[in-house]
Order: structure tokens, then C-alpha cells, then sequence
């Protein structure tokens, strides 16, 4: 998704018509209703291929037109690429009508139950992959903790009379756990396919996440407030640094919550 994002928001820049490759077509196509031509696979010279970084450079506004070949960063995921228009990749990333009957058919159900009047909050909780991403040498993280979704729903709560939470997950077993305790919260059903959960986090009319390109998305998709897990890097990690820089990567109006102890990435005093 990020990668065909960035694709139409440089197309956009560059006055340029953008066609995608065919293995990125079929990764999108199933779910979304995207509208960029595919190719099978296109064989050009490196002079003729522009790489990109991270994020959106001044000069990717300008890109030659003998560069006809996108390259470089293998995930951008930086809004500052494709945000100017967000209404275009909304549409372009609009799911197919099964999964949205699909979700509009539990969404039905929750109103019967908590009442049309309910303000819908998502909880992305993503956990099973991510302790293995933070725990490299150059990412030096710390994985989301209940504190973080605790004062995340509290956020919600103070500003909103009648907010239900909806929670979806890659670790249903830890959420059951955790969430057992909150009435306003519900699991949501489990699914066969990824893109139910995401469409269900857009359908919401708030948002909270944790980290990753999957609630990324969901909640870009989405409307409302979105409030995310913040400092869950080191300052000196080199991912956050030359990757990730969270001004790049989280909206602006987007709401950080920190659950990290002051002086927590301190390095110890050698003994």
C-alpha cells in the first residue's frame, strides 16, 4: 500500500501518469479497487531509474522525465509523499463490496447492542511480529504495553459521553486477557482475511494504534483523531533516524501517547 501511495503522490508531483507492476497489482487488487494500470515487469537501464528515500525530498518533485523507474526505499510508508492527495489514495485504496458488507453486517450488530448514538473507537494491537522487529541493533525498541491502550482510552473517554472500543489484533489470546476488564470493549470477530480488520478500523470513527503500517493505514483511511504509541524508539536509534523520523511518518493533528519512564534510554553508567 505504501508503495503504490508513493507511486500516485509522485505521479501527482510530476505530472506523470503512473503504472504499477504487476506483482504490486496483485497484492492490491483483491481488496481495493485501484485504478492505476498494471505492467507485468519493466527492464531499464539504471540511468533511467529514480531512487527515493524514507521520506519526500525537494526534489522529488522534479524528477527528470528520462527517470521512468521508481527505486530505492523497498517500504516507504511517509505521508509526506502521497498526503497532498489523500482524497485520490482514499479512493483508490476503497475496499472491494464483500469486505464491506462484511463489515457494515458487524457493525450493524454492535448498534443493535450499544446503540446508534455510540462513538466507535478501533484498537489496533499489533504484538506477535513487532517484538522481533524492535529487538535489532538498529531499532533498540520497546514493545506497546496496556499503560499505552489504558491512557489512549482514557484520551477518548473525556471527550466523548458513549465510546465503544473495538479491538482487532494479530494476539487475540493477550487482548482477551487485558481487555477483560473494560465493558465498553469488544474483540472483534476473528477474520480469514487482514483486510476486513483494516476496513473495520477505517469504519470507525476514531482510532488508536499501536505501531506499523497496518494501523497506519487503517486509521489513514479512516477520519476523526488518531492516537498513536510514541517513543517507542531510542533517540539514537538509526532506524528512527534515517527511516522512521516520527514527524514524517505520524500525521501532525495525530495524538502521541508516551508510556516511556523518563530517562528510560539512558545508557546505564558503566561499573
Amino acid at each position: 500500500m505504501g508503495t503504490y501511495a508513493t507511486l500516485l503522490g509522485l505521479a501527482h508531483f510530476n505530472h506523470r501518469t503512473p503504472y504499477v507492476l504487476r506483482c504490486n497489482y496483485e497484492k492490491l487488487e483483491p481488496y481495493f479497487k485501484i485504478t492505476a494500470v498494471d505492467i507485468i515487469s519493466i527492464n531499464v537501464p539504471e540511468e533511467h531509474s529514480y531512487h527515493i528515500s524514507s521520506f519526500l525530498r525537494k526534489e522529488d518533485k522534479f524528477i527528470s522525465q528520462n527517470k521512468i523507474l521508481l527505486k530505492g526505499y523497498l517500504y516507504p510508508l511517509s505521508f509526506t509523499f502521497f498526503h497532498h492527495i489523500r482524497d485520490k489514495i482514499r479512493s483508490e485504496f476503497s475496499f472491494n463490496d464483500e469486505i464491506i458488507n462484511r463489515v457494515e453486517n458487524y457493525l450493524a450488530e454492535l448498534r443493535l447492542v450499544y446503540g446508534n448514538a455510540s462513538t466507535l473507537v478501533s484498537i489496533h494491537v499489533r504484538r506477535t511480529d513487532y517484538k522481533g522487529w524492535l529487538n535489532t541493533s538498529t531499532r533498540k525498541g520497546r514493545q506497546v504495553d496496556m499503560e499505552y491502550f489504558n491512557r489512549a482510552m482514557k484520551y477518548f473517554e473525556e471527550r466523548y459521553e458513549k465510546v465503544v472500543f473495538v479491538v482487532m489484533s494479530d494476539d487475540r489470546k493477550w487482548c482477551k486477557k487485558n481487555f477483560a476488564n473494560k465493558s465498553n470493549a469488544v474483540l472483534a470477530p476473528p477474520v480469514s482475511e487482514p483486510a476486513v480488520d483494516m476496513a473495520l478500523i477505517s469504519r470507525c470513527h476514531h482510532h488508536i494504534m499501536s505501531y506499523g503500517s497496518f494501523g497506519f493505514w487503517g486509521a489513514y483511511l479512516g477520519g476523526g483523531t488518531t492516537v498513536f504509541f510514541a517513543d517507542f524508539l531510542p533517540p539514537d536509534s538509526t532506524y528512527l533516524l534515517n527511516d522512521m523520523p516520527y514527524n514524517v511518518t505520524y500525521l501532525p493533528e495525530w495524538v502521541g501517547i508516551s508510556t516511556t519512564p523518563p530517562g528510560f534510554w539512558k545508557t546505564p553508567p558503566i561499573s
